[in-house]
This record gives C-alpha cells, structure tokens and sequence, in this order.
C-alpha cells in the first residue's frame, strides 16, 4: 500500500470532517484503515465523525480504543476526555484529566479542559484552584480569570466573579467571554440597561453572535417588545445553523400563537441538531400534536420513558391519547401526573373531562370538587 494514498484517504477525511459530511469522512476513515491497518490517529478520527454525526456510543468506543492504543497521545486522550463531557460522563473526563496532569507533555491543556470539567461538575472551588494555579503562570492569558468568574458565579460570589471579569478587561477590553460575564452579573442585579449595553457592545464587535442574539432577545421579550424579540432570534437561527436554543425558542413562541406547523418546522431543525435534548422532544411533540401527527404519541412515550418522574412528560402523553380516543390510556397517564403534582388542576380538569366521557359521572362530579 503507497503511504501516499492512505494520507490522501485521511486528508479526504478531514476535509469532509470540518465540512460536516459525516458519513463521506467516516467512508474515507474506514477505506484508510483498510489500507494501513488500525492505528490510534484513524480510530480517533472514527470516533469524533461518529460522534459529531450523532452515533455516540460508537464515537465513544472509538476513542477509548484509541486511547488504549496510544495512552501518551494527549490530543486522543483530550479529544475522549471532550466526548465524555459532551456525553455527560463528566465524572470519567475529569478521571481522564486528572490523570494526564501527571503527563508533561500535556499539561497546560489538561489543565484547561479539567477546568471546563469542575464547571461543569459544579467542583468550583477546585475550578478556581486550578485557574489561580494556570493564572500564575500565564498572567495575561483570559482563560484562567474567566474560570475564575464562571466558578465564582456558580457559588454565588458576585463581587469575586465581577473582578475577575474586569481583570481580563483591564488587559482585553473587547474580549467577548468577560464582557458576557458582566451581563450575567447585571441581569442577576436587575439592572437591565447595563445587560443591554454589554450585548449591544458584543453586537457592535460580533454582529452574528448568535448567543448573544438569543440573551438580547430574551431581555426585549421581558420588555415587552416581542418583535424586535423575534426578529433577532430568527437572526440567531440564521447566524449558526447548529445551535438549538434559538430553534427551540422559535417553535415555542409558534406554538402559543396556535401555528403548530411553523412550530414544527423549528422542531425538526432542533431535532436535527440534537435528537435526544428533552427539551427538543418536548417541542417536537408539542408540535407533532397540534398538527395531528400520530408520532407525537412515540416521541411523549419516549420522553416519558427518559423522565418518568416529570409530570409534564405524563400530562402531554395524556393529551395524546385524548386525542386518540384511548380513554383508559388517558387516565392512567393523568393519574401519574396527579401522583407525581397533586396540585397539577390542569390535568385534573382533563380527566374530568375523561370521566365525562367515558360516562363515569361519579367521578367526574368528585372531580369538579376537588376543582373548586
């Protein structure tokens, strides 16, 4: 096999890769392995288009099998610590990274990415330990404050969290991440005005920030100036074709309008981007009901099945089988509602209206007192 064609097959990969064509970049891995045999480098690569292309628990497999080939290769073992936080294993990535801390040759990046992981564990003070200890050694690097401020968030030490934003500020004046900091401090304030300027200003340096549309969106909609609202979480949507919130924000806001098409239509997107968020199913079903689609019933039931103890999932799946005419199904989900929230009169009303039809009037009349 002439090494040439297989860095030709692997550099197809990468193409394909950074342009989101999965499945070409995983046909090109897989065609490179055929012809080199397995290594660490194409297994890796495996794992992160598998994984970016949705199959999760294949990704992962990849990865782990790429670290057990190259144990001292810290961009796999960065790259799997990475797949374990955006799986949720956080616990296993900041095993993963503690461990490579005790490798020189990835340190610093080690240490940075155990940052993300105490954050996102909510081990803040160990956050902030680690950030102080990168902060000492890199003076005039943003990262190590803007841990800090996240961490002091987190355990609700505004004036720490403050400073720390405005330390990177001192030496970054248009650094993004600090000036977004100070918005989050001062909506916590209340102080709407600052929040809106610190957006504005991002805006002014990032015009298609699409995160940053999103939080302004949210402010103006709490003003009451709806529109402008919606104007720029379209925008947001536009701006960055893999990010959720604005999709979910947009078939939300057409579902209260009664447009469940439309609705729908931002479902899918979302669906698209990350099948399995459960605030993605609970817009899909919500939309996939109020167009009639009998998918709706699946897409509760597996949302059920994820969250039994949430009553919203049981109070929706109920609104579903209303539909259908499954009486007997109806009731055994708004029972679990009222088990689960005794206090959810939404869903005893329903089943009022259950037991009304169903011909149960006894019941239905117990319920109409317990209503008033």
């Amino acid at each position: 096999v002439q090494t040439s064609n297989v860095d030709a097959q692997i550099l197809l990969g990468k193409t394909y890769l950074m342009l989101g064509q999965y499945q070409q970049a995983e046909d090109r891995f897989k065609l490179a392995t055929a012809m080199a045999g397995e290594n660490a480098e194409l297994m890796a690569l495996l794992g992160i288009t598998r994984l970016r292309g949705g199959d999760a628990q294949a990704g992962l497999k990849d990865l782990e099998m790429a670290a057990e080939k190259a144990p001292t290769d810290a961009g796999v073992r960065s790259e799997l610590a990475k797949a374990y936080m955006e799986t949720g294993d956080t616990l296993l990535a900041i095993n993963l990274l503690e461990s490579s801390l005790e490798k020189a040759n990835e340190q610093h990046q080690a240490e940075a990415l155990l940052i993300l992981a105490y954050l996102r564990a909510s081990e803040f003070d160990k956050a902030i330990d680690l950030a102080r200890k990168l902060s000492a050694q890199f003076p005039d690097n943003p990262l190590p404050h803007i841990s800090i401020g996240m961490a002091s968030e987190g355990k609700q030490d505004f004036a720490t969290a403050r400073r720390s934003y405005n330390k990177v500020l001192s030496f970054k004046p248009d650094d993004i991440q600090a000036i977004l900091g100070h918005a989050r401090l001062d909506m916590n304030e209340g102080n709407t005005a600052a929040a809106r300027q610190r957006y504005q200003a991002v805006l002014a340096l990032q015009p298609d920030h699409a995160g940053v549309l999103v939080s302004l969106a949210y402010l103006l909609d709490r003003e009451g100036d709806t529109d402008e609202a919606l104007e720029l979480v379209e925008k947001a949507s536009k701006a960055d074709a893999e990010l959720l919130e604005p999709r979910l924000i947009l078939s939300d806001f057409y579902l209260r309008r009664g447009e469940a098409r439309e609705a729908l239509e931002y479902a899918r997107e979302a669906q698209r981007i990350d099948p399995k968020d459960r605030r993605v199913l609970l817009v899909l079903g919500k939309a996939q009901l109020g167009v009639g689609d009998p998918a709706a019933k699946q897409t509760f039931e597996e949302l059920a099945e994820r969250e039994p103890d949430n009553p919203e999932s049981h109070y929706y799946l109920a609104m579903v089988k209303v539909k259908a005419g499954d009486l007997r199904g109806a009731r055994n989900s708004l029972h679990k509602v009222l088990k689960l929230n005794p206090d959810h009169n939404q869903s005893r009303l329903v089943l009022g209206k259950v037991e009304l039809k169903a011909e149960n009037i006894a019941a239905a009349l117990e319920i109409a007192r317990q209503l008033q």
